[in-house]
């Protein structure tokens, strides 16, 4: 694996394993002071990953498009993420670093 993806993807698996014993209300809950919550930060490095390494260079996105436009710059959470899309979230923030290595090579 290419060294700069592989530091990525140690980074994104720490942080799946910070936050795999919160609760879906934990990973939603916006703390006073703050415009956003785990879920959405988690979101946003996948969809701002989507946007610079495939948008960017006039490639398709891995994820869903909806996922991308949904946590990109300038959003913020509009609705509670529930159990399945912050699954899916996870499962996808992973998924997409192995693809990135595949599309790179």
């Amino acid at each position: 694996m290419h060294p700069g993806i592989a530091q990525i993807k140690n980074i994104r698996l720490y942080i799946i394993s910070l936050t795999n014993n919160l609760t879906t209300e934990q990973m939603n809950n916006i703390p006073n002071g703050f415009g956003n919550n785990i879920i959405w930060n988690v979101a946003h490095l996948l969809a701002s990953q989507q946007r610079m390494c495939y948008m960017r260079s006039g490639n398709k996105f891995f994820v869903d498009e909806s996922l991308v436009l949904k946590y990109k710059i300038e959003t913020k959470p509009e609705n509670t993420a529930g159990t399945e899309e912050i699954t899916e979230i996870k499962k996808q923030f992973i998924a997409s670093i192995d693809q990135l290595e595949d599309d790179y090579n």
